[in-house]
């Protein structure tokens, strides 16, 4: 995943100086800007304001220069810091001098680092690889919670039109989910409940199915994304729940862990899709980038099962892979049966194997 770094500097040659000792990083984009006020300018930010309190995804990281004229490096942070779509963004500082009251000033700001200059490569590349690391980790965790937010609406719905589902499991998991120190981990596991939830009591019927896609298929339309579909199930699953496999739940909260460990983007979301099945729909912004996902799923799935972590170790998946662009004469719909028709050749032509429209 393309992670972008912002420069701000006054001086040409800083900013220069900083891009080219930054090359060594992969999967790095760079932007600069020549101060605070072109800084907000390239982020959306207007009279020190910005219309969304969504978090901003343009920019993943900022080196920013203590010393600039106007507005200097720590009025900026301070500024980016207390509007709801940037505070997310890591700040590290760059600086001539290491005065201490300027750091004091820097991290009371919300900086989360600085460096001196001159600048060292190898200091600054492992500074920044480890901002970007803790932004790639943050992003993940926000975007899990932000699934769970929506799971638990959508399961408290149903509590309160269904009886029969209250008091079930969809309690505790609400109760969980109002604490405040989650990880990750945490998260994914609540989700699994709440998928695992759906299977026992019939929730994750189609027309939920439809919904949360048609809600995805506008937000890509809007911005002119592609959209992608992900299935993937189990070989032979059926039969083995069939003839009373222990196992079975075990097998689908695997499957479940290891597909949430490969949603990394916004617009990324997981469902059930049936007995020992699950779905994955996806905003991307290149055909491959689905399969992409789905080969890593495959990845995890095979190192799983000859690491001995799974359950049962010899069961294997089926992957369908789709990618359409919304517009005014297809559905969501079309989307989820080309995928359907996809896991059904990979299934026809053996199974263990990954099939793309």
């Amino acid at each position: 995943m393309i992670m972008k770094v912002l420069i701000v500097d006054d001086l040409l040659n800083n900013r220069i100086l900083l891009k080219s000792l930054l090359k060594g990083i992969e999967d790095v984009e760079i932007e600069l800007a020549d101060s605070a006020a072109e800084a907000f300018r390239l982020m959306g930010i207007v009279d020190d304001h910005i219309n969304t309190e969504e978090p901003l995804e343009s920019i993943d990281l900022i080196l920013m220069d203590i010393m600039m004229p106007e507005m200097n490096g720590v009025e900026a942070c301070q500024l980016l810091k207390e509007l709801p779509a940037t505070r997310h963004i890591p700040i590290i500082m760059v600086t001539a001098k290491a005065e201490m009251q300027d750091l004091e000033s820097a991290f009371n700001a919300g900086a989360v680092d600085y460096i001196t200059k001159p600048l060292r490569r190898m200091e600054l590349m492992a500074r920044v690889r480890a901002a970007l690391n803790s932004k790639r980790e943050a992003d993940k965790l926000r975007r899990v919670q932000a699934q769970l937010r929506r799971q638990i609406h959508q399961l408290e719905q149903d509590r309160q039109a269904s009886p029969a589902i209250a008091g079930g499991e969809g309690a505790s998991v609400s109760s969980v989910a109002s604490g405040n120190a989650m990880t990750t981990q945490d998260m994914n596991e609540i989700l699994l409940r709440l998928l695992r939830f759906g299977f026992c009591t019939g929730i994750e019927d189609t027309s939920r199915f439809a919904e949360m896609i048609r809600a995805e298929w506008k937000i890509a339309a809007k911005n002119k994304a592609l959209m992608a579909s992900v299935l993937v199930e189990i070989d032979n699953f059926d039969e083995y729940e069939q003839q009373g496999g222990e196992g079975a739940q075990a097998l689908v909260d695997s499957l479940g862990r290891i597909m949430l460990e490969v949603i990394t983007g916004e617009g990324e979301s997981l469902y059930p899709g049936g007995p020992g099945r699950m779905a994955m729909i996806l905003a991307v912004t290149a055909t491959d980038d689905a399969l992409k996902k789905a080969q890593m799923i495959q990845k995890h799935w095979r190192a799983a099962c000859e690491e001995g972590t799974l359950p049962e170790t010899s069961f294997t998946i089926s992957i369908g892979v789709a990618t359409v662009e919304p517009t005014e004469r297809n559905l969501p719909a079309d989307l989820l049966e080309i995928c359907e028709k996809a896991l059904q050749r990979a299934k026809e032509e053996g199974g263990d194997r990954i099939k793309r429209n």
